[in-house]
Parts: structure tokens; sequence; C-alpha cells
């Protein structure tokens, strides 16, 4: 089948190439040309980088596009031009009100129906892969329908990748929601997941407003469970208790979910805009809303919680400088939409403290972030954070910091302190190698 999906951020390039390897002919499409011209150099052996990072995307690209079932292209005309389905894949951040910016893809919808008219084709599918509110295929209808008068359907298939596992995700998802009521979109959209299907992946049928409202309470109760654990594990430290041998108890319970580790907050491209984009929804249609705003509130205040570890430790920290092992949201990925890393920087950065950040991947993405900042140094090696640094703060997971040399931190900091947001290291670690440690979910040690 020949499919066009627009977008080539994490959802439309990860999407797009998972396509091709199941065999579809896949164009992928976007207006940036900067993106498109490193994509076809990549695709061309003239490079070896890519827009995004993301754990085997460059194989499953330099694959397809050897097999020329994967192209790139920045002509929309071209692109769906004899197009079974194009998928909308375009982002869709909050705008300063907290609700999804639907700008690009309204955008995107009316270049739709602007070119159609141009090809030679009397039937075309739209699914929209972005995260979108509930009713958006009603507005997807209306423009695309205000500039032709061609026979076309809607489709809502949202997508459920996690960063770090894009790839993974989208070649073996963990379910494929297809959101529509025409029985000829239907027919196709299950040719086009036929693949999958043969695969053991569970396929679920509903109309389009079940499967919008799907994505966003999946993101929503993961993002309750993560506030949940939280508060859970800020309560351990404060009593005593040590959160992770009472999750490893939790856990032992099957009707739990996975999501019971503490952390410094929840971040990322997903979980906060979508539920705030949840709560306005259930705002408009006069549904109660308390609860998810209490999410998001809690974890608000989780992101301010490292912070305050490292400033009531130290009190005054104009001067001091923190060695940080960690930018990115989540290990595996560059992103850095909501970090946790974020709020932490900025808040020491503020008390006149000096920060030696090194993160596998998201450097430059942080450098974006955090602009021109005197107080930030960039290093390209865990231990050489750590020169001249006052402290350890650990925050994401990576690998690589998850058995360290204590030994190596414990000589080279100046004082024998981490902090760690991910509760990583065990209490007889840091006995033995004499080290303070100060996590989220137990009570300080302070040798």
């Amino acid at each position: 089948m020949k499919l066009t999906v627009i977008g080539t951020g994490y959802v439309g390039l990860c999407q797009g190439a998972a396509f091709s390897d199941v065999g579809h002919n896949v164009t992928c499409m976007d207006v940036d040309e900067a993106k498109i011209s490193m994509l076809n150099d990549f695709a061309y052996g003239k490079s070896n980088m890519l827009p995004i990072f993301e754990p085997g995307l460059n194989e499953l690209i330099s694959k397809n596009t050897n097999l020329g079932r994967l192209n790139f292209t920045t002509n929309l005309e071209e692109a769906i031009n004899g197009a079974d389905v194009v998928f909308i894949a375009v982002g869709t951040p909050p705008n300063d009100e907290g609700k999804a910016d639907l700008s690009a893809l309204k955008t995107v919808c009316k270049n739709i129906g602007s070119v159609y008219d141009n090809i030679n084709q009397d039937y075309i599918i739209v699914a929209t892969k972005s995260t979108v509110p509930v009713g958006t295929y009603k507005v997807v209808k209306e423009i695309i329908s205000s500039q032709t008068d061609k026979d076309f359907s809607v489709v809502s298939n949202p997508e459920f990748l996690a960063q770090g596992r894009a790839v993974k995700d989208c070649i073996k998802p963990s379910r494929i929601v297809i959101g529509t009521e025409d029985a000829r979109a239907l027919k196709v959209m299950l040719e086009v997941y036929r693949p999958y299907e043969k695969q053991g992946v569970p396929i679920y049928l509903m109309n389009n407003v079940e499967a919008e409202l799907h994505k966003y309470a999946a993101n929503s109760y993961l993002a309750a469970q993560v506030s949940l654990t939280n508060n859970f594990a800020n309560l351990a430290k404060i009593v005593g208790a040590d959160w992770a041998k009472v999750k490893e108890a939790v856990l032992a319970d099957p009707r739990v979910g996975r999501f019971v580790h503490s952390s410094p907050g929840f971040g990322g491209s997903c979980f906060e805009k979508d539920v705030e984009q949840l709560t306005h929804t259930m705002d408009e249609y006069g549904a109660d809303s308390t609860l998810l705003k209490e999410v998001l509130r809690q974890n608000r205040l989780q992101k301010e919680l490292m912070p305050k570890y490292v400033k009531n430790y130290f009190g005054n920290l104009d001067g001091k400088v923190f060695a940080l092992w960690g930018l990115a949201f989540k290990p595996e990925t560059n992103d850095m939409r909501s970090s946790a890393s974020i709020p932490l920087v900025k808040r020491l950065t503020e008390k006149g403290a000096k920060i030696k950040a090194y993160d596998p991947a998201a450097i430059n993405e942080a450098k974006k972030v955090f602009g021109d900042n005197r107080l930030i140094e960039y290093v390209h090696d865990k231990y050489n954070a750590l020169e001249g640094a006052d402290a350890l703060i650990v925050m994401t997971e990576w690998r690589e910091f998850r058995s360290p040399d204590f030994s190596l931190i414990k000589n080279t900091l100046k004082n024998p302190v981490i902090f760690d947001g991910k509760d990583l290291y065990t209490l007889e670690e840091m006995k033995q190698f004499s080290l303070n440690y100060i996590t989220i979910g137990k009570k300080d040690f302070i040798q």
C-alpha cells in the first residue's frame, strides 16, 4: 500500500519508517526543508545524522530507503498523489492557556484540501496520528471540505509510542486503535495494519470521538499514577520508610500498574500537555476536572523538590558547582520537553550556582533550552562533570549512571554527597563508600 506521513518528528518519522519496514511504500513529508534535506542526506549516505535521536531508527531508515520503500519530500502534492492513507503526525504543543495548539494540524488540513483537486484521485483517507482534543475529527472534516468537493474520510488513529523505545513501539505496538464509522475507511485501515495483526497486535475498533478520548485517558491514567506514587514516596521519606522496599510489595498486586517508581516528576511531550488539555475539555463540557488538576499541581510541586533538597543541604548556593548527570526527561532520548532537569538548573543558577552537565544524547537540546548561560558548562564525559564540583545530582536513569565508580565520585567531589532524583543507588553502596545520599522516597543518609 502507498502511505503518506505528514510531519517528521518523533511520531511521524518513527511511524513512517515502521510502516515501510512491514512492506508499505511510504513517503514522509515535512515543510521543514532543512529537516528533509538532512533525512535525504542520511538516506543517500552523505551524512550519519538524523533530526532526532531514537535507538534503532538509523538502521530502520537505512534499510528501507535502500529498499526503495521510504522516501522524504517537502512537496505535499507529490506526497499524497496516489496515497491510500495520509497520516497527519504534526505537533500539537500547548499554547499559553495550556490547550493543544492545532494551528499546524489546521494548516495541513487546509493544504491537503487545496492540493487534492490537483491529483487524479477520487477518494482519500486522512488519518490523524497527532494527539488532538476530543472532537477534532470534525474540525479536520470541515477544513478539508472547505477546500474541495472531492470524496474523503477522516479516521482517528492515535499513536502510543514512548520516546526512547519509539521504534519498538511502532514495530510492535501494545495495541492499535482505529476510530471511524466509515466502512470504506475501516476496510483500508485494517489492510494497513494487517501485518501487525498477524504479529498478534490487538486492534480496537471504535468511532472517532472514542479514539480521541482513548489517547487522553490512557496518558492521564499513567500521569495520575506517577503523581500518586510520588505522593507516597514523599511520605515515605518523611516518616523514614524506604519506598523502594514498599513498591516491591505493591507491585506484587497484579492490579497495580508499573508506574510506581519515585521520580522528580513526569516530563516529556505527552503527559503534562495531554492531562492539561483533558482538564480544558472536561471544563468545556461541564465535567469535574478537579482530580486531573491535582495531578498537574502535584507534578509541579514534585519538580521543585530536588532544588529544595540541594538548598537545604548547602544553604548559600552562590559560587557552588554541581555535577549534573542527565538532562533528557528519560533515558534513550534527547527530548528535554518538560524535563525535571529544567527547573532544577534554573533554580540553582538563579541562586548563583554553576552547573557542569552531562547527558549522552541531550546536550544539544539543552543548549537550545537554556541558551547562552555562562553558569552552565557542558561536558562529554560523566566523570569530567565531577571535577571541581561540590556535589553530584542525578536526574535521568541512563544505563551508564546505574553502576558508576563510587570511589572515583567520592575522591573527586569537594563534598561527598549525591542527590539522586531517580533513586538509583542503595544505602549499602553509600555506606561502603562513605557518601551522603539524598533521594526521593528514602530518608536522607548523612554520615
